[in-house]
């Protein structure tokens, strides 16, 4: 099964929570850099980085899959 398919059910309510934990202490790490620009690698359906695109000037989601 390709991640394309995964991805249709990956964004639960489990996940929804972990990502808001991890988006926070990113925040606690680096601060609210509105004027700075942020690249996930990794970033799946990017559920992360919706918890923060509106911290930093800009946001690069890149993920080897589609």
């Amino acid at each position: 099964m390709t991640f394309k398919e995964k991805a249709k059910n990956y964004d639960n309510e489990s996940r929804e929570k972990r990502s808001q934990i991890i988006a926070e202490k990113i925040l606690n790490i680096v601060g609210d850099k509105q004027n700075s620009m942020m690249m996930e690698y990794g970033c799946a359906t990017g559920l992360i980085s919706f918890h923060l695109y509106d911290r930093f000037k800009k946001l690069t989601l890149i993920d080897s899959e589609e």
